[in-house]
């Protein structure tokens, strides 16, 4: 993961690289009319509509780097024709990704850049 939110997943026939960036979340948003925290919503609360998953991973797919055409073929194999609980884990994490960034980063600092610990207050 990292903080342009792409992260590398293991989807269908290997790892690839999902970037989910402003114009990915526009085109989401267009597709399933509604937000893409709505969307990240329906997924964590296993009540997805039937294309979340899909087009939050196509789109991730395209966002990483890969031809459209490419991306539709591996989501219509991989998604489209196995269990819908099978990809949602996958959309859950490129979706967060997009949105939230990655949880072991602190705002404004690069990876692999800490903060020392902060010794907790006392009180006399």
């Amino acid at each position: 993961m990292s903080r342009n939110a792409s992260i590398s997943l293991d989807f269908g026939d290997g790892e690839h690289e999902f970037r989910f960036a402003i114009g990915q979340l526009r085109e989401l948003e267009e597709k399933t009319g509604v937000s893409s925290f709505r969307v990240l919503a329906r997924m964590l609360a296993y009540e997805p509509m039937a294309d979340d998953r899909r087009e939050v991973i196509r789109l991730g797919l395209i966002g990483g780097g890969m031809k459209p055409s490419e991306a539709l073929h591996l989501v219509r194999t991989y998604c489209d024709e196995r269990p819908p609980a099978e990809t949602l884990p996958t959309a859950v994490a490129i979706l967060q990704a997009g949105l939230m960034g990655v949880p072991d980063e602190e705002p404004g600092k690069s990876q692999g850049e800490t903060t020392a610990p902060t010794a907790p207050p006392t009180t006399d």
